[in-house]
């Protein structure tokens, strides 16, 4: 005969082991941060968080890619009553894609006394443009043999183009200045004359990062205008243009019809420059009469 629980009895258990449960989760989390405890500008940083913010270091803000590192200054400190031990080669690590990006500078303590602290640097450089992350994790014990715990925490920063887009034409050597109408650059974007449809000329230019050491992401290139489409390209610029390096553009002329008179079209070159991240200037070329020819 099997002899069965009342039904009150079987939910005292069940709660009795929840309780439990949570009562040794709980106690595992607390000894954790008991251990060691991590502050950045005074204010703590959780164990384990995924949230970074600017007032504790976390979230880095920009940082120019090829440009000066962007560094953070963080305080460890030991909350238990026995000497903390840390890792060792290397006494910290960082996960994630963007892992490389976020460097700890130096090495970190072989152990804190009871109530110690120690303040260390981490240095962000981003390698590309965009928001970038990782996790820091420092391993600590309260053994030099273990068992090792690990206290984590997210970084953020957003990778930011330090480049200037300087546009210059190429046989002239004549710098194309942003917002440059006919007239304005004696000739540079006058790519000359024709009778008709059949005939074509062309513009060659180059597209330069004027900033030293800089990134300039190149997005996209576009042509706009009423006449737009009696211009087109026949070099794309790459991704992107790194120091003072050079990419050719060649912009074609070919009129759809014989209508004389001029013809203009609006260059907009996209790209990662703060200061004209839509560089603009205006193009334009001349159908001759056919009694011209």
């Amino acid at each position: 005969m099997v002899l069965m629980r009342p039904r009150s009895s079987l939910l005292a258990l069940l709660l009795n082991c929840s309780l439990a449960i949570s009562l040794a989760c709980s106690w595992s989390q607390a000894e954790v941060s008991w251990w060691l405890s991590v502050s950045g500008n005074g204010y703590a940083i959780v164990a384990g968080s995924y949230h970074t913010k600017p007032e504790n270091g976390t979230d880095f803000g920009d940082a120019a890619v090829g440009g000066a590192a962007v560094e953070r200054a963080f305080v460890l400190r030991n909350t238990t009553n026995r000497t903390l031990y840390l890792a060792a080669n290397p006494s910290w690590s960082t996960d994630g894609a963007h892992a490389e990006d976020f460097r700890v500078v130096g090495n970190l303590p072989s152990s804190l006394v009871p109530g110690a602290s120690h303040q260390f640097t981490v240095r962000f450089r981003p390698s590309a443009l965009g928001t970038r992350t990782t996790m820091l994790r420092i391993p600590h014990a309260l053994s030099p043999q273990g068992p090792w715990r690990s206290f984590d925490f997210r970084l953020q920063g957003r990778g930011v183009s330090s480049g200037t887009l300087m546009v210059q034409a190429s046989a002239s050597k004549q710098t194309i200045a942003h917002g440059s109408m006919p007239l304005d650059d004696d000739g540079a974007t006058d790519l000359g004359a024709v009778i008709g449809p059949g005939d074509s000329l062309s513009l060659d230019l180059i597209l330069r990062n004027g900033a030293e050491g800089g990134l300039l992401q190149l997005d996209k290139v576009q042509l706009m205008g009423p006449h737009a489409g009696d211009f087109s390209f026949s070099d794309l610029p790459p991704g992107s243009l790194l120091d003072s390096g050079g990419q050719a553009l060649r912009i074609v002329f070919r009129p759809q019809d014989q209508r004389p008179g001029q013809r203009q079209a609006v260059v907009a070159i996209h790209t990662s420059d703060a200061a004209k991240p839509v560089y603009l200037f205006v193009i334009y070329a001349t159908v001759l009469p056919a009694s011209d020819a």
